[in-house]
């Protein structure tokens, strides 16, 4: 009887497996059919589908990965300018980021166009005296000043091993400001025209010192050459081609140019003897030495001299204006060159794709020349 129970017990096992399995099987083959029904039942998928199907599911992949390394940038971004606004101090100021420096950076911008276009004309026209545009640039004076002394507390970027960080320490700001712009700015901010005021009613006047203090203003045409600064800054937002933006630089830097010479020309009939002969003696009535006469003489002498063409009409006629006029044609010759230079690098830059066709349309008629093809192919 064990024997038999387990036989019985083992036939068992068996025929409840077997039943198990069919109705595995069953329902495997339930699902296949539905399956294949649904399959059959379907319509066709059509090609431009499965491509936008296959589009999906890439889009769907690379927003997944951005999803998933996204976090982990933003906690790193967070985390660095915590640790950078922790250690800068309250009175360093980041010029990224702060309003304030921006509106101040705007302020000196307006003083540096003042310093571009009057200043020159202050001091190769007007006679030295305490009036509108000297209060002007005495404002123009303080500004310079205070911006000194704010560089004193602005962070700038050095590199490391770890990248581009901001120095927030104020000695290793103060030395490097001593190091690059400190020199070019303690120039520009020492006040030259108090001294000539000063001068003008002095023993100093019998010596004609006040005529080289005079000369000595031009010092502060000086801090333009920080300028490319705030153009870069300027050109970086901006969606004009850079051939454009280029080619009109040149053109207004043509004209500041001339501008400057010619009121440095003018400003000879003030640094030479009262009785000599001066160049605008040439000029109809040269009595009539009012500023915008003397200025269009003078600009007339800067565009035909700066531009090569050299009528000759107004020419120099004592020792201080021959001196001054070999500068000028020097730095003119200088100065037209390199503006010829670019000016005819960018507008071939600018028709490039135009002398491409044509170079390749030379090489297509020389091979068809050499080869004996007739023009009709």
């Amino acid at each position: 009887q064990p024997h038999g129970g387990a036989v019985s017990k083992t036939s068992s096992t068996t025929h409840s497996a077997g039943h198990s399995k069919a109705v595995s099987g069953s329902k495997d083959t339930t699902q296949s059919e539905s399956v294949l029904n649904s399959w059959l039942g379907a319509r066709r998928v059509t090609a431009p589908e499965i491509s936008i199907l296959r589009l999906a599911a890439r889009t769907k992949d690379t927003q997944d990965m951005t999803f998933s390394e996204q976090p982990g940038f933003t906690v790193m971004r967070a985390q660095k300018t915590r640790k950078f606004v922790h250690q800068k101090p309250w009175y360093v100021i980041n010029p990224d980021t702060s309003l304030w420096a921006n509106v101040w950076q705007g302020v000196v911008a307006a003083a540096l166009m003042f310093v571009a276009f009057v200043t020159p004309v202050q001091v190769g026209l007007f006679d030295l005296q305490l009036d509108t545009l000297m209060v002007f640039s005495f404002c123009v004076d303080f500004v310079f000043l205070t911006d000194m002394v704010l560089q004193f507390f602005t962070t700038y970027s050095r590199d490391t091993s770890d990248g581009i960080v901001w120095e927030v320490d104020l000695r290793r700001i103060a030395l490097h400001y001593l190091q690059t712009w400190f020199l070019l700015d303690f120039i520009t901010v020492i006040p030259f025209d108090v001294f000539t005021l000063a001068a003008d009613g002095g023993a100093m006047d019998e010596f004609k010192s006040i005529k080289v203090l005079r000369a000595l203003r031009l010092l502060k045409l000086i801090r333009l050459v920080k300028t490319s600064r705030i153009i870069h800054n300027l050109e970086i937002p901006l969606s004009i081609p850079y051939q454009k933006v280029a080619l009109a630089r040149f053109l207004i830097v043509l004209g500041l140019f001339c501008h400057w010479v010619a009121c440095f020309w003018a400003m000879t009939l003030n640094l030479g003897s009262d009785y000599e002969k001066h160049w605008f003696d040439v000029v109809e009535d040269p009595h009539d030495k009012r500023p915008h006469r003397i200025y269009v003489a003078a600009f007339y002498y800067a565009c035909y001299t700066i531009t090569s063409v050299g009528y000759g009409d107004i020419t120099p006629k004592n020792v201080v204006e021959r001196s001054v006029s070999s500068g000028i044609l020097l730095a003119s010759g200088l100065a037209w060159a390199y503006i010829l230079g670019e000016v005819g690098a960018i507008v071939g830059d600018m028709t490039a794709e135009s002398q491409e066709f044509r170079r390749r349309m030379h090489h297509l008629n020389v091979m068809m020349q050499e080869q004996g093809l007739h023009h009709d192919l």
